[in-house]
């Protein structure tokens, strides 16, 4: 089995606004960046080898954890199409698609993007290479895609609540055995620096 480590990149101010962020490329504030600096991964977890989103917020959290990784477009956000940039509350009070779509779960589709499906098969199509490796590795992503990835592990269907309650400022464990994802451990929490 293969160890699979999932960490979300810190907040970037479209986070903090509560805006739908895909593809744009937004970076970290500047206050993600010096919480990152202060980090690190606990020492226990022997990760071998880190691949990140080519995005600079993912690029930003893995550098300054003081790490470096392969870039992997197949860990690249969700394109969230023409909802890109907008709320929730905006979409819900002038987009009837929304509403459509909402209830529809992992199979929602964004218009002019894609489907939490769709990033779930991107990932568990590039997860394939890892099969026969069991060297353990790290990811540095998106929530869409650690969404997806406790999707297939969980079979869950994204139309009720999250089986497990995520903190996207911890790592999670997943087992990737050459065709589902098992989850091991959620919530790491990052160590303060010696």
């Amino acid at each position: 089995m293969q160890s699979v480590y999932l960490l979300r990149h810190w907040p970037t101010a479209w986070n903090q606004q509560g805006l739908i962020q895909g593809r744009c490329d937004i970076p970290l504030t500047k206050a993600s960046m010096a919480a990152l600096k202060t980090l690190q991964v606990p020492p226990n977890l022997q990760i071998s080898h880190w691949y990140v989103s080519p995005l600079q917020r993912a690029k930003q959290t893995l550098a300054n954890l003081g790490l470096t990784g392969e870039i992997a477009e197949s860990l690249t956000e969700m394109d969230w199409g023409e909802w890109e940039g907008k709320s929730l509350a905006e979409l819900r009070q002038t987009d009837p698609r929304l509403t459509i779509e909402e209830p529809k779960g992992i199979h929602l589709q964004c218009p002019k993007g894609e489907s939490p499906k769709n990033v779930q098969q991107r990932l568990l199509g590039w997860l394939q290479q890892f099969s026969d490796k069991g060297e353990p590795i790290g990811i540095v992503t998106h929530k869409g895609v650690i969404r997806t990835a406790l999707a297939a592990a969980c079979q869950w269907d994204m139309t009720t609540k999250p089986p497990v309650k995520l903190n996207w400022q911890c790592i999670h464990h997943f087992h990737w055995d050459g065709r589902q994802l098992h989850l091991m451990e959620a919530n790491i929490p990052l160590c303060k620096q010696g």
